[in-house]
């Protein structure tokens, strides 16, 4: 599994809202990770492959993109093979600037579609 961090902080915007910004891939092979809380809540751009991740349930597809984060424990994720996946973190304050519901609407177990929380219609 390749993890990089892309630099933002040259950039004033980005650098008040963003923690961090990271890409990550792997090579023809699947892998599975732990990702471990750090307090930030994110939005997931899968490029390339399927990543699914583990619940009491069995593993879950995540969807194209997603909002991520929010969650206590470590959890476990398997990519497929020849994966990349862009990932945007956030301070959950500044998040919540862009969605509808209240981050409490977040699952604490599985990613939640992206279009489900800024999906905006009509006078909502």
């Amino acid at each position: 599994m390749n993890y990089r961090l892309i630099d933002h902080t040259s950039k004033p915007f980005l650098a008040t809202y963003l923690r961090s910004i990271y890409e990550l891939s792997n090579d023809g092979t699947e892998h599975i990770y732990g990702c471990v809380p750090n307090g930030e809540i994110g939005i997931s751009v899968i490029v390339s492959g399927e990543s699914h991740t583990q619940t009491i349930n069995g593993w879950i597809k995540q969807p194209p993109i997603s909002v991520y984060g929010l969650v206590k424990k470590v959890e476990f994720h398997r990519m497929s093979a020849n994966y990349h996946e862009i990932n945007l973190g956030f301070s959950p304050h500044f998040l919540q600037l862009f969605l509808k519901d209240n981050l409490h609407a977040l699952s604490k177990t599985e990613a939640t579609p992206l279009d489900d929380l800024v999906n905006k219609k009509g006078g909502d």
